[in-house]
């Protein structure tokens, strides 16, 4: 596989984001620098395509309270809820089932499945959400694929942080946890199955997928996690990066299934290790790499072009998320702090470079031609980012 040169990249990147302060940049005289040669692979095609259905995920909340977000997220949109009477409705359109992500401000979630033609109907009380019970219950569709997968959810332990000391142990006894992990997921997803309460081979086949890439989101979780309590343990021996990369498959069909696209964007942070032999850190002791080295490295590891082109909108999908992140925060400090009054949170906010920054990273973006569906996304972000920052600059 022939990869583009990380040069080019970092000119690239370089060259838009002076162009938004001081003009267009020029471009290569030799068209060839500019261009990207890939060996595609054939896809491994794993599922059927269906016929092409509205999916209908709808629900209800017992109360609200607007200090906590609620979000609804797939391969094909990432949705703030907003509560109207206190009910939420997200539609869409796939030919292939999804698993979707019911997330309370990153303390407490769970997945829906859902097939094509499926409309589901959630309903949530609010303090069991806050406390991170699992009292969900549903109707309409896939009722049992969904109490089946809340049950999944409550046996893999290790999901928040509650459960964080959880990796404070040797490796060989964490390798026992997954495996255990393992066991226990297959032993209820037969306790289904074996009275017919569940006869969907798309489903079964999506339970083992999300269950695998949990699994490989603990076992990459797992050295920097250990890290923290004992930094001195942070050397895996080979039997763990066997593991772990033996979960390594490239299958666009995989992508409507979250855990797999986590553990695809880690995989481009190990690959980027590889490469450049550092990682930087943010303050929060997240992973950190400019988006125009992810987009290289991306190039670099992967062949599919579906895996390619979700793992780029990935990227700077990520990076939306950590702004929206720093920018409610502020604004949180705003209403906490006294001191804070004294400062507007949007000129806060973008002098410290976020905003201007995502800007020049946003038009590199742009520059690759990614897929209308995910442009789409980015822009409905980006308008919004760039609003917060007219409106509250101008407060």
């Amino acid at each position: 596989m022939k990869t583009p040169s990380l040069t080019i990249y970092l000119c690239f990147s370089l060259c838009l984001s002076f162009s938004l302060f001081f003009g267009s940049c020029n471009e290569s005289e030799n068209p060839e620098e500019q261009k990207i040669v890939k060996e595609e692979t054939q896809q491994d095609k794993t599922f059927k395509k269906l016929k092409k259905q509205k999916i209908i995920i709808c629900g209800e909340i017992d109360e609200f309270n607007k200090n906590y977000s609620f979000t609804l997220y797939s391969r094909y949109f990432h949705q703030n809820l907003t509560f109207d009477s206190l009910k939420f409705k997200v539609e869409l359109e796939s030919d292939l089932p999804i698993i979707a992500i019911f997330q309370n401000s990153r303390t407490f979630d769970f997945p829906i499945f859902a097939m094509p033609g499926d409309s589901i109907h959630i309903d949530l009380k609010f303090m069991d959400a806050v406390n991170r019970k699992h009292t969900q219950t549903f109707s309409g569709s896939s009722v049992n694929e969904n109490i089946l997968m809340s049950r999944l959810k409550q046996k893999l332990v290790l999901d928040n942080n509650l459960h964080r000391h959880q990796y404070n142990v040797a490796e060989a006894d964490f390798l026992n946890k997954i495996d255990s992990l393992q066991t226990k997921a297959q032993a209820l997803k037969e306790s289904f199955t074996s009275i017919g309460s569940i006869k969907n081979s798309y489903f079964e086949k999506y339970y083992d997928l999300y269950l695998s890439y949990k699994l490989a989101g603990y076992l990459g979780n797992y050295p920097s996690v250990l890290k923290q309590y004992d930094p001195s343990k942070v050397n895996q021996s080979d039997n763990y990066y066997e593991k772990y990369n033996s979960y390594f498959v490239e299958n666009a069909d995989y992508l409507n299934i979250p855990p797999y696209t986590k553990y695809l964007y880690r995989q481009m942070y190990i690959h980027a290790d590889k490469i450049f032999n550092e990682r930087n850190y943010d303050k929060q002791g997240r992973p950190s790499i400019d988006p125009a080295v992810k987009y290289y490295v991306i190039d670099s590891l992967f062949t599919n072009q579906e895996v390619i082109d979700y793992q780029k909108y990935a990227a700077i999908n990520d990076e939306v998320g950590l702004l929206n992140f720093r920018y409610n925060r502020m604004i949180r400090m705003q209403d906490l702090s006294p001191e804070m009054k004294n400062f507007t949170v949007g000129k806060v906010f973008f002098d410290q470079e976020y905003g201007n920054h995502f800007e020049a990273d946003y038009e590199i973006y742009k520059k690759m031609n990614p897929p209308k569906e995910y442009l789409d996304l980015i822009e409905k972000k980006y308008q919004k980012l760039m609003s917060q920052k007219t409106i509250l600059n101008t407060d």
